[in-house]
């Protein structure tokens, strides 16, 4: 098996665009398994920052607002989302958060995914109102909708 050198020898930043479209200077990144394999290796290098961490070289990532996207819900026998990146993985136990009526949850680090417009609306069918807001209901399990206000 061959190994993958990870080099950028133009040193064109690489960005994920707030619609989670990865970019490589001016260029769509529009190849999913190169994709996958990237977002697969991002790092949290701090507060607002990201890298891709591959074969022990790392590179910058210019995150415009967070890294992963939800792109559709895939209701199963565990309420699993599929990514952008087209990686399948559960619904993560943490609390659904608008902000500014976008939704978000934590997949790695805090409030790090963003639902797209379909994936949440696909949500609809297990939103249940209680007497302190919404939540979502799958297969006794329960993800609180809470609003984050200010930024």
């Amino acid at each position: 098996m061959s190994q993958i050198f990870f080099v950028n020898p133009d040193n064109l930043p690489i960005i994920i665009a707030s619609d989670g479209t990865w970019y490589w200077g001016n260029w769509e990144m529009k190849r999913k398994d190169i994709v996958r394999l990237f977002s697969s290796h991002l790092v949290k290098t701090g507060e607002h920052d990201f890298a891709i961490n591959l074969n022990n070289e790392v590179c910058p990532v210019k995150v415009e607002d967070v890294p992963f996207i939800i792109a559709e819900i895939l209701p199963e026998e565990e309420l699993r989302i599929l990514l952008n990146d087209e990686r399948k993985l559960d619904l993560p136990p943490t609390e659904i958060v608008l902000k500014n009526n976008v939704p978000y949850c934590s997949l790695f680090w805090e409030n790090d995914t963003k639902f797209s417009r379909s994936a949440f609306w696909q949500l609809r069918y297990y939103f249940f109102e209680t007497e302190h807001g919404y939540e979502v209901r799958y297969q006794n399990k329960v993800w609180k909708i809470v609003e984050q206000k200010g930024r």
